[in-house]
């Protein structure tokens, strides 16, 4: 839901108001009413699942149904929500409500430390075929990956995009430069380079010369960093494995940031009995028979007992996962075959017990003995498709970790997996960077629609070229809003993230703008004073229909909120019709008030090559867009129509084009508007665009309020009429002293 907000005037909070009623009421109607699940850290989500006397998930349970103890006290649950994807089919509606914390969350994790080449390519074939075959469409996917060299990576963070995945699964990483990467950790492949890869010969597609370089490095990589734990002696192997079980203690914190359960796929041989308890009893009796035969040397004491530092880290490492309520399962992939290791001193021993102290420290899974893990996959995917989320209040007086209980008050009817130890996620100023990584990640994957701070955005899409179209964003944060931010800091400061996303119809983010931005308030005076902030910045997408995200967030408090529309991108070229873009409301009074993340005349490296230019444009002059027009009793609406593939006159060459309106009110009476203008006109030969400013002067009866003027493009040489809205306020008359 996007609240409006326009200039800074005493009629600020009442327009908003009315915008709110506007744009609630075609949602309204037929809607069914959802739990409310806040998405702040004031309310916890735990992900439950449970089972009947017959082994099956019990479906339709309600609040009452379940009794949840938090260090012993009963607490009221705020709202429950089940989750059975077997019952969501791929084609639905994607965005169903989901709370943040009752998405199914995979982590694939890679260890290179403790497996040979041949177990990690066995698992990163096994983890591409369960991420294209296995997973449900709206399962969220992160990779990490684990070295002696490079220690944890989270090489991709949970996201919907199965090609973000499945480039990671095959480069782990060493990609990355290919991409553009966000403050949020997503990489994607520049929408240029991809329609440049298409269209290009298979004798000079250099996609194939890439994936064989890729595979090159990977293979080199493996070989030359990160099994050299399999081939050191024990004491550097021991050490070796408290850093990896550290790292796991690492991997717990940084999962605190993302509410939900997590499943992390563990892809690992695991490291050697012997350095966790010791060595076997047919070890001891060998050690027994050198020592009596007087050859005491060949007797390796180190691994004789173990490590006890080792056997605490775990146990550390286990708490911390149990806090974010992660869940490790195991797959051993070092497969029937037994792949052979150059080592000094590992038994025949495997690494079954360290692998299973995982598994089972965090109720999850463990699997061995196998070269074809996908049916074990599967049957995973299966068994967590069904749960419930129940959401508490956290109280001001709750420890930072506490011990749950959860019961279900029907007969027969028991919680098979549940938090027991848990950390909700930590305030923002708690979080480290990567946890405000991660976080920024979960917002944009999940859709969470978050209301910390006051800004409102419009996505427009606009005619590019034939391979890539425009996307503009603009982003509007009132001046008030900034005053609160710098209240904050403590000086006429603020620094804010601009975050944005285009996604397509299969979840795919197809292009993203990042940008950190800086104001001083000082800055702001004259006739800049007291108006909204205006961001602008450019995307690019196919044709199709899209959604785009953006996110602001205050780097100082970490308020953040966001908004998600729908775009339709059309196919300019090819289209068999009239296609008009916006309209656009304009800020006719205050030109030129906006900070541009994208300077046409310089772009990014990845957008030069393709369409960069500013879009609000007529002819040479360039025009100020804003999210919503704000007018007092009695005025206009000035805004801007781009239509193509208009008729053209035979004689004249000339489009015959005009303009008609009419006012909608929230009751859905229509008004008409008689005096509209044609303020600018201009065309663009080269996309056959003609750029429309028109004025709208709005009838002197309507009242305060939120309306729709609905505007009809009309085509006199083909007599094809065109239909388009745009969202306007009237406020009333406010004298200066109130």
């Amino acid at each position: 839901m996007s609240v409006a907000y326009g200039a800074s005037r005493p009629a600020g909070k009442i327009a908003a108001a009315a915008m709110m009623f506007l744009l609630a009421t075609p949602l309204a109607s037929g809607a069914q009413e959802r739990p409310q699940f806040r998405t702040t850290v004031e309310v916890v989500q735990l992900q439950v699942a449970l089972e009947d006397a017959r082994g099956d998930h019990m479906p339709n349970l309600a609040r009452e149904d379940f009794v949840l103890r938090v260090d012993g006290r009963v607490r009221d649950l705020t709202a429950i929500y089940e989750v059975d994807l077997r019952q969501i089919q791929p084609d639905e509606d994607e965005d169903r409500f989901i709370p943040a914390g009752g998405w199914r969350q995979f982590l694939l994790f890679f260890d290179f430390s403790f497996t040979t080449k041949q177990g990690v390519l066995r698992a990163q074939e096994a983890a591409a075929d369960f991420v294209q075959k296995r997973l449900h469409p709206q399962d969220l996917v992160g990779v990490a990956t684990y070295s002696s060299v490079g220690g944890l990576k989270l090489v991709s963070p949970f996201t919907a995009d199965r090609g973000q995945v499945l480039d990671a699964i095959r480069g782990f990483g060493l990609n990355r430069g290919q991409f553009l990467v966000d403050p949020a950790g997503f990489a994607v492949q520049p929408l240029a380079d991809l329609y440049d890869l298409a269209v290009a010969s298979p004798a000079n597609n250099p996609a194939s010369a890439q994936a064989g370089d890729l595979n090159a490095l990977v293979e080199q990589t493996l070989l030359t960093g990160y099994l050299d734990a399999e081939r050191a002696d024990f004491r550097r192997y021991r050490e070796e494995a408290i850093s990896y079980v550290d790292q796991l203690i690492d991997l717990g914190d940084l999962l605190t940031a993302t509410r939900g359960r997590k499943h992390v796929l563990l892809f690992s041989a695991g490291f050697s009995d012997d350095v966790l308890s010791g060595q076997s009893l047919d070890e001891l009796s060998n050690d027994a028979a050198l020592l009596q035969a007087g050859q005491s040397f060949n007797i390796n004491t180190e691994s004789r007992f173990g490590s006890a530092d080792l056997r605490q880290s775990l146990e550390q490492a286990m708490k911390s996962l149990q806090s974010s309520d992660t869940v490790f399962h195991a797959f051993d992939v070092g497969g029937l075959g037994n792949d052979a290791v150059d080592d000094t001193f590992r038994t025949t021993q495997s690494g079954r017990q360290a692998l299973s102290y995982i598994a089972d420290g965090t109720n999850g899974t463990v699997t061995w003995n196998t070269n074809e893990l996908g049916p074990y996959l599967a049957d995973l995917a299966e068994a967590t498709s069904r749960y419930y989320v129940l959401a508490y209040r956290k109280e001001t007086d709750d420890p930072p970790v506490v011990e749950l209980d959860v019961t279900v008050r029907r007969p027969g009817v028991k919680v098979t997996a549940a938090p027991r130890r848990f950390a909700p996620p930590p305030s923002y100023a708690d979080m480290d960077a990567p946890q405000r990584q991660l976080q920024l990640a979960e917002y944009i994957s999940k859709g969470i629609e978050e209301e910390n701070l006051i800004f409102d955005a419009r996505a427009m899409s606009f005619a590019g070229d034939r391979r890539v179209n425009r996307v503009a964003v603009v982003v509007e944060i009132p001046f008030t809003q900034l005053e609160e931010l710098a209240a904050i800091r403590g000086d006429a400061a603020t620094e804010l993230d601009m975050l944005g996303y285009v996604i397509d119809g299969n979840g795919q983010m197809r292009d993203l703008f990042s940008r950190r931005v800086k104001l001083d308030l000082n800055r702001m005076v004259g006739r800049l004073a007291g108006l909204p902030f205006r961001y602008y910045d450019l995307l690019w997408a196919p044709p199709g229909e899209h959604k785009v995200r953006i996110l602001v967030r205050d780097t100082q408090a970490g308020l953040l909120s966001t908004r998600t529309m729908q775009v339709d991108v059309p196919g300019y070229h090819n289209a068999p019709g009239v296609v008009v873009s916006g309209p656009v409301s304009l800020d006719w009074d205050h030109p030129g008030l906006l900070m541009r993340g994208l300077d046409a005349t310089a772009p990014p490296q990845h957008r030069q090559g393709g369409p960069v230019s500013y879009p609000f444009t007529s002819g040479n002059r360039e025009l100020t867009p804003q999210v919503y027009t704000l007018t007092e009793r009695g005025g206009s609406c000035h805004f801007m129509l781009v239509a193509h593939n208009l008729g053209r006159h035979p004689f004249t060459g000339e489009a015959q084009t005009s303009v008609t309106a009419r006012a909608i009110d929230q009751f859905g009476n229509e008004h008409e508007v008689s005096q509209v203008k044609l303020v600018d006109r201009s065309y663009d030969p080269q996309s056959d665009a003609t750029t429309l400013v028109v004025e709208a002067v709005l009838p002197d009866q309507l009242g305060q309020g939120g309306y729709l003027l609905e505007i009809d493009v009309i085509d006199a040489i083909s007599g094809e009429t065109v239909q388009k809205t745009l969202p306007f306020l009237i406020t009333a008359e406010i004298s200066t002293n109130n």
